[in-house]
C-alpha cells in the first residue's frame, strides 16, 4: 500500500528479470512446502525504490533475495541450467536450488545478488524526531507531482509518518489511506488491487457520489455482489469515458448489460479475467466505443500449477524426478463469440425495435482465449487486434480464400499467438492484409518457412516487432532470412524454438535493438561476435510486448 500512494520514484515497480524455473527451497535443513494454488513459478527480479529484489514464486512463504542475505553460492553446473542459493538472516540458514533454467537467466541473477549493498530507506526509520521533521517536510509537495489521477491529502502523510515512527499498526493505515482516497474528489477513481479487499462497498458508491463528473473507472478484482451492483445502478455515470473491470467476480450478464446502458458515452471497456459472461452482456449500443478487452490473456491456472507441482520433485541436490510438462491454459473459460464483435459492429441486426442504431467505431480489440469461429469482415477501423489463444474453426477447403481481415486497412498491430489455425489459413490470412502492419505475433503457432516468407514479401508490411516464440518450424535459415530481409525490423523474438543451434551467422542489421534467444541452443555472446558493429542487444529472456494490457496506449519495447 506504501507503494501504491507514494511519490511516483518510490512507487515504480520495474520487473528486470523472470526466470521461469523449478526451484526447491531448504530452511535450516527443512524441505519448504510448496503453495499449489499459485499460479506462477519460479524467480522475479524487480527494481524497488530500495534497489532490486529477486522474489521467489510458488511457495506457502514469502521469500525474498537481496544483496543484503546473500552469502554464497555453487556456479559449477550453471552452464547446465542450475544454480545453488546460500543466504542467511536473522539467524536463518536458506538453501535454493534452481534447475530446468536458462543458463544467462541464472548469471544474472547472481550479478544482483553479489552486487555491493546501499544505503535504503529502512535505516531512515530508526531515526529519531528530527529527521521525521525533515521527511514531513520533504512531503509537503508530494500531491502536487503525483501523476496519479487520484490526489493525496497531507493527513494520509501524516498516517506514514506514524506508522514509520511505530505509533500505528499497518492495518491501521492501510484503512486510513483507503479512506482518505475514497473520499478525495476529481473525474477518476482508480483503485489498486491490493486495496480492493480493504474497501467496503459503502465507502466506494459514496467516493463515487463525491465525483459528479466521474469520467474513469477502475476497479479490478473487485467483489460485485448483487447489492453493490443494484447500488451501482443508481449512480450518475454520464459522463464516463473508461470502464475497467478486470478480474471482478460475482459479475452477471444481466448486471453488466444494465450497467452498460447507463454508459452512452463509454470509449474504454476492460472485462479481461471476468468469468461467466457471455454475448448477452454485450447486447447493448455502445457508439462510442473504440477499445475493447475480453476474454483471458492465457495466465496459468492453479489446476495446471498444482498438476506440474504434483508431478516434478526437485530435490536440493538438484535431481528431477517424474517431470511431466504443463502449458499455458487461459485462467477462466470465455464465453465469449464471434457475435460479440457483430453486435458492435453490425447493431441493425440484433435491433429490436430501438430505433436507429449506429455502429461502434472500435479501434482496439483484445478476444484473448475466445470462440471465434468466423470473423466479420467489418472491421475497417482496427488498429490493433489480439485473438491469442483464440479458437477459428475453418473448413480446409476454405483455407486458400480465407480473407478475414481484408477490410482492415488501418490494421497496425496483429496478434495471432497460440491461436487454434492452420498453416494454410495462416498463410491466406497474412497475405490477404492491405495495412502497413507494424507488430505481428505468431508465437506458438503452426507458422513454417511458406507463412514467414510470405510476410518478408508483402510489399506493404513495415514490421518494427515481430515475435516467434515456441514455433517448432524455426530454424537457422528462416531466422536469417528474416533479418536480412525485413529492414524495418527492431525488435525480434524467438523464445523456445528448440531448432536454433549454433553455428550462426547473425547479419549486422542497422536498425535491430532487441534480439532475444531464449530457451533456445544460441547464446548471446556467440551472436554478439558474428553480429559485428551492430547495435542490437542480444537478451536471455523473453520480451512481453503488450505487458498484460496494463497500459493504453501500449508501449512497445
Amino acid at each position: 500500500l506504501w507503494q501504491s500512494f507514494s511519490k511516483p520514484a518510490m512507487a515504480a515497480v520495474e520487473e528486470v528479470l523472470r526466470c521461469h524455473c523449478s526451484v526447491a527451497v531448504q530452511v535450516d535443513g527443512k524441505p519448504l512446502p510448496r503453495d499449489k494454488r499459485s499460479k506462477d513459478f519460479g524467480l522475479r527480479a524487480v527494481r524497488l525504490s530500495t534497489g532490486v529484489v529477486v522474489q521467489v514464486l510458488g511457495f506457502m512463504r514469502t521469500i525474498r533475495l537481496t544483496n543484503r542475505t546473500f552469502h554464497s553460492a555453487m556456479t559449477a553446473k550453471i552452464s547446465e541450467g542450475r544454480l545453488l542459493i546460500r543466504t542467511k538472516e536473522n539467524k536463518e540458514n536458506m538453501q535454493l536450488m534452481l534447475t530446468d533454467a536458462q543458463a544467462g537467466q541464472l548469471q544474472e541473477i547472481l550479478k544482483i545478488l553479489s552486487a555491493r549493498p546501499v544505503a535504503t530507506p529502512r535505516k531512515l526509520a530508526r531515526t529519531k524526531e528530527p529527521q521525521l521533521k525533515m521527511v514531513q517536510n520533504e512531503t509537503q509537495k508530494a500531491p502536487e507531482a503525483l501523476s496519479s489521477p487520484v490526489e493525496l491529502r497531507q493527513d494520509c502523510w501524516q498516517f506514514v509518518l506514524q506508522f514509520v515512527s511505530g505509533r500505528v499498526h499497518l492495518s491501521e493505515v492501510c484503512r486510513l489511506f483507503a479512506e482518505e482516497v475514497i473520499r478525495s474528489t476529481g473525474s477518476s477513481l482508480r483503485i489498486k488491487a491490493a486495496m480492493t479487499h480493504s474497501i467496503p462497498a459503502e465507502s466506494l458508491l459514496e467516493g463515487i457520489r463525491n465525483r459528479t463528473r466521474l469520467e474513469l473507472l477502475d476497479l479490478p478484482g473487485y467483489r460485485m455482489t448483487s447489492k453493490f451492483c443494484k447500488d451501482l445502478l443508481t449512480q450518475n455515470f454520464t459522463h464516463l469515458r473508461h470502464l475497467s473491470l478486470r478480474a471482478c467476480r460475482g459479475l452477471s450478464d444481466v448486471a453488466l448489460r444494465a450497467l452498460l446502458r447507463k454508459l452512452p458515452r463509454l470509449r474504454h471497456l476492460d472485462l479481461l479475467e471476468v468469468s461467466a459472461l457471455s454475448n448477452r452482456a454485450m447486447e447493448v449500443q455502445l457508439p462510442e466505443l473504440e477499445t475493447l478487452l475480453l476474454g483471458s490473456l492465457g495466465r496459468r491456472s492453479p489446476e495446471a500449477t498444482a498438476s506440474r507441482y504434483e508431478n516434478s520433485r526437485v530435490e536440493v541436490s538438484g535431481e528431477v524426478k517424474q517431470r511431466l510438462p504443463v502449458g499455458d491454459r487461459p485462467s477462466i473459460n470465455s464465453c465469449f463469440t464471434h457475435q460479440v464483435l457483430e453486435q458492435l459492429l453490425l447493431p441493425e441486426l440484433f435491433a429490436k425495435g430501438e430505433g436507429q442504431m449506429r455502429p461502434a467505431p472500435l479501434s482496439f480489440v483484445v478476444l484473448a482465449h475466445c470462440d471465434i469461429q468466423v470473423f466479420p469482415r467489418a472491421c475497417v477501423s482496427l488498429r490493433h487486434l489480439d485473438l491469442s489463444g483464440a479458437m477459428l474453426q475453418l473448413p480446409k477447403a476454405a483455407e486458400e480464400a480465407w480473407q478475414p481481415l481484408k477490410a482492415c486497412h488501418q490494421l497496425q498491430v496483429l496478434s495471432l499467438a497460440s491461436a487454434e489455425i492452420s498453416t494454410g489459413a495462416l498463410r491466406s490470412c497474412l497475405s490477404s492484409l492491405p495495412s502497413e502492419l507494424k507488430v505481428l505475433d505468431l508465437s506458438d503457432t503452426a507458422a513454417d518457412f511458406q507463412v514467414v516468407r510470405a510476410v518478408i514479401q508483402h510489399e506493404r508490411f513495415k514490421l518494427t516487432h515481430f515475435r516467434l516464440c515456441r514455433c517448432a518450424r524455426m530454424d537457422n535459415l528462416m531466422l536469417s532470412d528474416i533479418l536480412w530481409r525485413i529492414h524495418t525490423l527492431e525488435v525480434m523474438d524467438v523464445t523456445g524454438c528448440r531448432s536454433l543451434t549454433l553455428p550462426f551467422e547473425c547479419p549486422a542489421t542497422h536498425r535491430l535493438r532487441l534480439l532475444c534467444v531464449a530457451q533456445t541452443n544460441l547464446t548471446p555472446d556467440s551472436l554478439r561476435q558474428t553480429m559485428g558493429n551492430s547495435a542490437a542487444d542480444v537478451v536471455p529472456c523473453p520480451i512481453n510486448f503488450f505487458d498484460s494490457y496494463r497500459q493504453i496506449p501500449l508501449r512497445l519495447p
